[in-house]
């Protein structure tokens, strides 16, 4: 008789264990983290479909103890356009920051903002970068009071890169979903060629801009150096309406420095 109860209930404790375990189930499914979707160019996972010709012009800030200094300005302006049947996005910005201009043209095709070329302009220095899937080649021109000098580029990466260039355009392009993760590589010459970026879709807010509360999209990058440490982050705040870029806030040892629309133009 004892044996048959203890049976019993030894029984009836692994009934409990399994039906706890099978009602935890869905939500450890749930709070698991997603897995991080690595994105290349030329893919079709962003939504460049959505993209449309646009002018935008903001302002730049410097963030020091909770003040922000005016510093510069930039004019963004994106047009879509076809070559050969195909088409491409074609990115040119005017950007004022200090004493320093730089006029800055890049071209890649739309699906996947695979890029073709980055031209620009600057106060001190000129950059020609051409992209052909792992192959980037081009030169920059250093602009001096001894003369110019020039450096040639001629690398080819591991993978195919992105042009940083089109950071924003990557996240204008992102798709609106909570808790996305996601890296991507991509093209800076000034750190050496190949740098690998990590993000997150973080979540959807509503912000107070001078048009009154706007519902924004929350997405935050992340650019590790050679040894996986973060050295700067990016917080974009994106329009759930139309997709643009509403502010942007740059950090890295150096400082903050905040993007804020000025205003757009269709």
């Amino acid at each position: 008789m004892f044996f048959r109860i203890n049976y019993q209930l030894n029984t009836n404790k692994l009934t409990m264990k399994l039906l706890c375990c099978l009602l935890l189930l869905p939500c450890a499914a749930l709070c698991q983290p997603k897995d991080t979707i690595t994105l290349h160019p030329g893919q079709q996972f962003l939504v460049t479909e959505k993209l449309s010709n646009y002018t935008v012009a903001y302002e730049l800030f410097s963030l020091r103890d909770g003040t922000e200094k005016k510093v510069g300005e930039i004019e963004d302006h994106f047009q879509i356009i076809s070559v050969h049947g195909e088409k491409q996005g074609l990115r040119i910005c005017k950007i004022t920051f200090g004493p320093n201009t730089i006029l800055d043209s890049g071209l890649c095709l739309l699906t996947g903002l695979k890029p073709v070329y980055h031209r620009s302009k600057q106060s001190r220095k000129r950059m020609t970068i051409d992209f052909l899937d792992k192959q980037i080649d081009g030169e920059v021109i250093y602009f001096t009071s001894r003369g110019d000098s020039s450096v040639s580029i001629n690398s080819t990466s591991s993978v195919a890169l992105f042009d940083s260039y089109y950071e924003d355009v990557i996240a204008i392009t992102m798709r609106f979903e909570k808790g996305l993760r996601f890296k991507f590589p991509e093209y800076i010459y000034e750190r050496g060629g190949l740098v690998w970026s990590t993000g997150q879709v973080v979540e959807k807010i509503t912000v107070q801009t001078e048009a009154g509360p706007e519902e924004v999209w929350k997405i935050e990058f992340a650019e590790l150096d050679t040894k996986g440490v973060t050295v700067r982050t990016t917080t974009f705040l994106i329009s759930a309406r139309d997709r643009q870029i509403v502010s942007r806030t740059y950090k890295t040892s150096n400082g903050v420095i905040l993007m804020k629309k000025r205003s757009v133009r269709g």
